[in-house]
């Protein structure tokens, strides 16, 4: 409701009326720009677009935001060019995604099509585990998310959580979007040697993971799955839509 009402009181003023049609940004394009902004950081966007170019402009308002998110510390956005082109192989995989594109987007909402919730990717390093994540971005459309589980972690108890509540509540603001969670083996690591810290960012992820309701679809990738590395309920139905194994390269999908 603030984002709706800020983009009604500013964007009039901001379009510059000598600007052909079609490359006006729409204003569903504005209020998906501004998703995951404060009142505060919409106003102050705004006003810079207009201030160096004169009217609305999405390039300004997205690299301004990427900058905003990226100091709260929890996500980052990633700029990706990456399409089906890039990858050689993994075609199961990129024909899951693309069945399911639709549902990302308005006219699944419309039709009554639940977005997608997400996949695990496992196996061994460098075989486009994370990379699917980027071209699942360009498939669907969507801003793509890092997670860096390095940001999580704090010597202060309670801040890990807090810090993970955090990078949800980001990402359900941000949503339509897709979400990497690179090596997500790493984050829940630690066992019982941190003072339960780890047992507990597992059971809020568990939980977000499972009750979300926001379109963010997750891509988590994990190398290290052996020795209980990762926990047998993070692949329990309904966390992920689908777990896929890549494995290395064949020479037909090496040379693709």
């Amino acid at each position: 409701t603030d984002i709706d009402r800020r983009v009604s009181i500013e964007l009039p003023d901001g379009i510059d009326p000598e600007r052909p049609a079609p490359f006006r940004p729409s204003r569903d394009a504005i209020l998906q720009g501004c998703r995951g902004l404060t009142d505060p950081e919409i106003s102050n966007v705004l006003a810079k677009s207009r201030a160096l170019r004169g009217f609305v402009d999405l390039d300004v308002i997205t690299a301004e935001k990427r900058q905003i998110v990226r100091k709260r510390g929890v996500l980052e956005i990633e700029e990706t060019e990456r399409t089906i082109h890039d990858v050689g192989g993994l075609d199961a995989l990129i024909a899951w995604m693309q069945r399911r594109a639709a549902a990302m987007g308005p006219e699944g909402e419309a039709f009554g099509l639940p977005p997608p919730k997400g996949i695990l990717c496992v196996g061994p390093p460098g075989t486009g585990k994370s990379l699917v994540a980027r071209v699942g971005a360009s498939i669907f459309g969507v801003p793509l998310l890092r997670f860096d589980a390095s940001n999580i972690y704090s010597p202060l108890l309670g801040e890990a959580e807090q810090h993970l509540r955090e990078a949800f509540k980001l990402a359900s603001a941000i949503a339509p979007a897709v979400m990497l969670m690179d090596e997500v083996e790493k984050l829940f690591g630690q066992g019982d040697r941190d003072g339960g810290t780890s047992q507990r960012v597992l059971a809020a992820t568990l939980s977000w993971l499972q009750d979300r309701t926001a379109p963010v679809f997750v891509v988590a990738t994990a190398n290290r799955v052996q020795n209980g590395r990762l926990p047998p309920e993070l692949m329990r139905r309904g966390r992920f839509d689908e777990i896929f194994f890549v494995d290395l390269p064949s020479p037909v999908e090496r040379e693709a």
